[in-house]
């Protein structure tokens, strides 16, 4: 069944960062993106780590995780939980369960209806290229110094020719690692002194 425009996914996460079960909308989510392979089942027990390898996304769970369960005050930072056709502004919210987990409750506060994305469809035709797109407000990395609306990069890709789409790759956009660290306890200095401007990208525009 595919997720509806409202959409709330629940998971619970150990000190480790490791996966331990999964509730609310999540399959559903997964069915919405084309992204079969990660049902519940199949993440359940597995390290976050396994899906993003950027250094800062890296530190800021930990960072979340680590505040969470030392303090036991919980950690709400807004994202986006974009799929093909919806854009939707989200919210995580981090909650000590227990001694031993967290809870992460990933919950729609807006959503809109858009016109197919396919530079978002998983299905669609890759090319061996690859951009980055941020993790946090999705807008993709077209450049060294441009972050742009998934709409308005795949309009450049299209018209640049770069077609087959590059895959997207996660990442954080220079002001998502501002904006984001500065939420975050214990963040805030590391998120002003250590912005990359750049997160990858090898795809040459106008090419």
């Amino acid at each position: 069944m595919l997720a509806s425009a409202h959409i709330t996914t629940v998971y619970f996460i150990t000190k480790n960062c490791r996966i331990h079960s999964i509730g609310g909308d999540w399959n559903a989510h997964a069915e919405e993106n084309h992204a079969f392979q990660l049902s519940a089942d199949s993440v359940v027990n597995t390290l976050l780590w396994e899906y993003f390898t950027e250094p800062f996304l890296i530190h800021t769970y930990h960072t979340m995780v680590d505040h969470v369960f030392k303090t036991g005050e919980p950690v709400t930072v807004p994202f986006r939980g974009d799929s093909p056709g919806w854009r939707r502004t989200m919210k995580l919210r981090i909650l000590r369960s227990n001694h031993d987990l967290c809870e992460f409750i990933c919950s729609t506060q807006d959503a809109e209806p858009r016109e197919w994305v396919r530079l978002l469809d998983v299905t669609a035709e890759r090319s061996s290229y690859w951009l980055p797109m941020c993790s946090w407000c999705k807008q993709v990395g077209v450049d060294e110094t441009r972050w742009l609306e998934v709409e308005e990069a795949q309009f450049e890709l299209e018209e640049s020719e770069c077609v087959p789409y590059p895959n997207l790759v996660h990442a954080v956009c220079p002001d998502c690692q501002v904006a984001i660290g500065e939420l975050i306890p214990g963040n805030e200095k590391r998120s002003r002194h250590n912005t990359r401007h750049w997160s990858g990208g090898k795809v040459r525009m106008g090419v």
